[in-house]
């Protein structure tokens, strides 16, 4: 047996315990953009990885897993994307064909809810940023890796 053919039997393995893979996401958001803003420091960026994975012999276990990056200033060259948040959720289809799935996010200052809402058609995705007494809802694109 080849070396190649040792790796696919692991991959398979993997992905029958886990689920399997079937979109791996790139997902970008911009944030404090508007039709005013010209100045590149006023604009802070989201970058998310998320995997998403069918589990073929039952749906309520169909899971996401989210790795948030984020940039304070897209004009910043010195400071690069951190990671600001990782989570896995089970996710859900709604009669519009949209992935749905909640996930926790907590910093030193601030415990909230982040809900998401991708469109796997187009490619497009919200998130509705949801504390104690306010919420925000942002929109941005992805594409798909494994296409």
């Amino acid at each position: 047996m080849d070396e190649s053919a040792g790796i696919n039997i692991f991959e398979n393995l993997f992905e029958s315990m886990s689920g399997l893979l079937q979109y791996s996401l790139i997902c970008f958001m911009p944030f404090n953009v508007s039709s005013t803003t010209v100045d590149p420091s006023e604009v802070y960026v989201a970058l998310e990885e998320i995997k998403i994975y069918r589990n073929p012999s039952d749906s309520s276990k169909n899971k996401v897993e989210l790795i948030s990056f984020f940039k304070d200033s897209l004009n910043s060259k010195e400071e690069s994307f951190y990671i600001d948040n990782e989570a896995t959720a089970f996710y859900r289809y709604d009669n519009n064909g949209r992935i749905n799935f909640s996930v926790p996010y907590a910093n030193e200052d601030v415990e909230a809810t982040i809900k998401y809402s991708i469109d796997i058609k187009n490619l497009q995705y919200t998130s509705e940023y949801i504390e104690e007494d306010e919420s925000y809802l942002d929109s941005g694109s992805c594409v798909d890796l494994k296409k």
